[in-house]
């Protein structure tokens, strides 16, 4: 009786330290996903969670937060919500695991966010964030859902309860990877309420504290165009001083600059020139380029490219759209313009017929996007993808939100331009217009029960003591710093 108790005790010990030994390799599993995830070798991340869901020895916990990680990956990584969606639904039931079910949470309301139509279905995601922050707020997974709740909240213009969330992170979890996002995030918010000096205060916070990093070096940049902002805005004298960025030379001869454009990841300007393109670098002389700007990019990066009737997309078959007819699909005869929104809708300027059209980039088949139907010289968007469309008189701006209802519209008559030459957005959702003959206008747009238009600043352009004429395009960089191309050259104003 003795030995079989002994044999039986003996059996259970065994069976317990072999569950730990199976629980710890598979915990040793884990580790090695996640450090190829932090070296970015998503694809043997992916294969060593495949090994670990399919693994007999892996524990319940450790199977789930694989699938999790793995719907992660297929989400931010593959761009495939299909595939992350299941994964996240399993890591949500799994109500034993509070952080697995709070990181699956927050990584569901990620997916309804990418495949977002709708304010309903950004009304949906933000719902999944809340609930994290709200029940799970011991997880990890809480920081990331009160910067991605804070997001959605910007998007729907409640700047109040963003503010609440970037500070909870600034404040409750300062040492987390997302602190510095918090910041400058807060300091936007607190400007778009027009709290300047608490949205100042922000910026030199994160600078201070972060100094020698990225996020501070773009603090700076945003500080000092809103610090820029406040002063034209106070009518203070000489806020730009201008320089001649680029003159015409041998290496530097523009025919017909039709488009500038600043590159915040190098510092550079772009001018295209017809079916050239010159970059114009921070020093050194401008140069030809055999790269091409894309003509509008997706919330994921995808850039697409205009090809005369056609619109090619990265890694995808050009697409054709059409206006459909009884019997037939008819092609435009020319794509002037694109413009895409934060949920995805891809508009198109045309000519034959002339319009601004919604296009399905699954079919190519167009619709009407706006009432009245006149194409449009160029297309961008704000940071709450409300669109802008420049005339092809150049006189005037419609402004519509992401569905095509308008909002409002500038002439250039009313801002006392003779013709609108080009235009631009700021990081702070300002409007920089371009006067073919010889100014440009900085214009704020408050949306409320009103549509406020307040025009800051009126800034003559001189070349050589006279006034520029023949003027281009304009651009601005994320510090406030404004560029000019004339027919033969481009000024800056500091």
């Amino acid at each position: 009786m003795k030995a079989k108790i002994t044999l039986v005790v003996f059996l259970l010990c065994f069976l317990s330290a072999s569950g730990v030994l199976h629980g710890q390799m598979g915990a040793s599993e884990l580790n090695v996903a996640i450090q190829f995830e932090q070296e970015k070798r998503f694809d043997d991340a992916l294969r060593q969670y495949e090994r670990i869901i399919n693994s007999n020895d892996a524990a319940d916990a450790i199977k789930l937060e694989a699938k999790v990680r793995a719907g992660q990956l297929y989400l931010d990584q593959k761009n495939d919500v299909a595939r992350a969606v299941p994964l996240f639904e399993e890591g949500m039931k799994a109500l034993g695991f509070r952080d697995i079910v709070a990181m699956a949470t927050v990584n569901s309301g990620k997916a309804m966010l990418a495949k977002a139509t709708s304010k309903a279905e950004l009304d949906s995601a933000l719902s999944e964030f809340d609930t994290v922050s709200r029940t799970y707020a011991s997880s990890p997974s809480v920081v990331e859902a009160l910067i991605r709740g804070g997001l959605v909240m910007e998007l729907q213009r409640k700047y109040e309860q963003a503010i609440i969330n970037y500070q909870s992170v600034v404040f409750g979890f300062s040492t987390s990877p997302y602190a510095s996002q918090a910041f400058e995030r807060l300091g936007y918010t607190l400007a778009r309420l027009g709290r300047i000096q608490d949205a100042l205060g922000a910026y030199q916070n994160l600078q201070v504290r972060y100094r020698g990093q990225a996020a501070a070096a773009s603090a700076r940049k945003s500080a000092t165009l809103l610090y820029r902002l406040f002063l034209l805005k106070s009518n203070s004298p000489a806020i730009f001083t201008s320089n001649v960025l680029a003159a015409k030379s041998e290496s530097f001869k523009p025919d017909d600059p039709s488009k500038l454009v600043y590159l915040p990841a190098s510092g550079e300007l772009t001018l295209v020139d017809k079916a050239r393109e010159f970059v114009l670098p921070v020093s050194g002389p401008p140069r030809l380029t055999t790269s091409k700007l894309p003509d509008c990019v997706d919330s994921r990066g995808v850039k697409y490219q205009i090809t005369q009737k056609t619109l090619a997309v990265e890694n995808s078959k050009p697409l054709l759209p059409y206006i459909k007819k009884p019997d037939k699909q008819e092609p435009f005869d020319e794509i002037l313009a694109c413009g895409i929104s934060m949920y995805g809708d891809v508009v198109l300027s045309t000519k034959g017929p002339d319009g601004i059209y919604r296009v399905d980039v699954k079919t190519g088949e167009s619709t009407p996007f706006v009432m009245v139907q006149k194409p449009a010289r160029k297309i961008l968007l704000d940071s709450e993808s409300n669109y802008y469309f420049l005339d092809p008189n150049g006189t005037m701006v419609s402004v519509t939100d992401s569905r095509g209802k308008s909002i409002t519209a500038l002439t250039a008559q009313t801002l006392g331009i003779k013709e609108f030459a080009d235009f631009t957005l700021d990081a702070f959702d300002n409007l920089y217009l371009l006067d073919k003959q010889g100014k440009f206008v900085i214009v704020s747009i408050e949306q409320g029960k009103e549509i406020k238009l307040t025009t800051i600043h009126k800034q003559d352009i001189m070349e050589a003591s006279k006034p520029a004429t023949n003027l281009r395009a304009i651009a601005v960089s994320p510090s406030g710093t404004v560029y000019v191309a004339a027919k033969e050259s481009v000024l800056a104003f500091q």
